[in-house]
């Protein structure tokens, strides 16, 4: 088996994953900051930026409109776009945090949430509008003429700055990208960090009587000691998954019709409903895999192939960024999100209760025992 060393940070140009995407080139390295933030915006992220354009205010006021309309539909729009801007970190976010695995430290999930938060890099923050006061005082048709112009060039501005950000964020094996070869056919990777804790000498030790001294009280007299606490070596691990799949289908979450697992139902839940209405699940079946196992700290490298056949789906925004992704060795516990069509509506009272025997067996083995340990008394009693 051959072991490779896998960059920390922007992938070199030999990695399976150097691709170009959605008119973005990634895992160059040649790639500075200011080439990345000036590729071009991905043609996915076209109907978000339509949908944010038809709704600015600005840009529906006509030439008559006074301050007061101006200063509302200003402050509207800032809602609006640093609405979008906070639902991108939400989501990022949320899919960070769900795709933690639990390594050999169960319920030490949020441990390592809190490591791996503050080593994310940061979505930045660059003003929208010029509107200085110097800029308030001009006459009322020039001023709306100048945020009108603000709000038009804020848009792309606002997708130039998150794009940059996933772009960094795939460099740091937080988000994955998908790579569609054909109608039929792609490519996609995602992550999944895991913690492994490692005890290198555990100081246990029962008490032991060090000292006795007969001057003092009894009770007092002996003194005991007992060691305790463990020396723990603790690894921040990754896992990335790179799966070629076939049958490529793609759908909004709402049309999906298979359950997923239980941490992707997570996922979505946390996810704002004006970036939900735009993630999209690519699913096809697999017929290549590769997990590449690394521990951050020492690049200790363990590289899988396998060749196999079984579905595979992965949630997609803009086209290319893959937050999230599971295969259907995941599926234990699947469930349907609530926003899928094909999520059963909530049973009635009436299913509930035909239903309960089969829910809950242990209790209704209890319940028709005692009844008919009941009814038995009664027919003895009357008969």
């Amino acid at each position: 088996m051959k072991s490779r060393t896998i960059e920390r940070g922007a992938l070199t140009s030999g990695d399976l994953l150097s691709v170009t995407a959605g008119g973005r080139n990634y895992g160059l390295a040649e790639l500075t900051t200011n080439a990345m933030y000036e590729q071009s915006v991905s043609n996915g992220f076209q109907p978000m930026l339509d949908e944010i354009n038809s709704s600015l205010e600005l840009m529906k006021l006509g030439e008559a409109a006074n301050r007061d309309r101006i200063y509302a539909a200003y402050a509207h729009d800032i809602e609006l776009l640093n609405e979008y801007r906070s639902g991108f970190e939400k989501m990022v976010k949320a899919a960070v945090k769900y795709s933690i695995l639990p390594g050999n430290t169960y319920g030490r999930s949020d441990q390592e949430w809190g490591f791996i938060s503050g080593s994310m890099p940061v979505l930045a923050r660059e003003a929208f509008f010029d509107f200085r006061a110097e800029v308030a005082a001009l006459p009322a048709r020039e001023l709306l003429q100048h945020l009108k112009g603000q709000a038009e060039a804020a848009v792309p501005k606002l997708f130039a700055l998150v794009s940059f950000w996933l772009d960094a964020l795939v460099a740091r094996e937080f988000v994955g990208l998908l790579m569609v070869a054909s109608d039929d056919a792609a490519r996609y990777h995602y992550f999944r960090p895991f913690r492994t804790e490692t005890v290198l000498e555990d100081n246990y030790k029962p008490p032991k009587a060090i000292e006795v001294d007969e001057t003092l009280p009894f009770g007092q007299r002996t003194l005991y000691q007992r060691s305790l606490g463990k020396l723990t070596r603790i690894d921040h691990d990754i896992e990335r998954h790179d799966h070629d799949i076939v049958g490529m289908r793609v759908h909004t979450v709402e049309q999906y019709p298979d359950r997923m697992p239980p941490r992707v139902v997570g996922f979505l839940e946390q996810v704002p409903p004006i970036i939900l209405r735009h993630l999209r699940i690519v699913s096809g079946v697999i017929v290549r895999e590769q997990i590449l196992k690394r521990t951050v700290a020492t690049e200790v490298t363990d590289t899988r192939h396998t060749s196999t056949w079984r579905d595979s789906p992965a949630i997609v925004i803009g086209d290319i960024y893959v937050p999230v992704g599971w295969s259907d060795k995941d599926m234990g516990n699947a469930a349907f999100f609530s926003g899928q069509l094909a999520c059963p509506p909530p049973p009635t009272r009436l299913v509930k209760f035909i239903t309960w025997p089969r829910r809950h067996p242990v209790l209704a083995t209890i319940a028709c025992t005692t009844l008919a340990v009941l009814s038995g008394a009664t027919w003895r009693f009357f008969g």
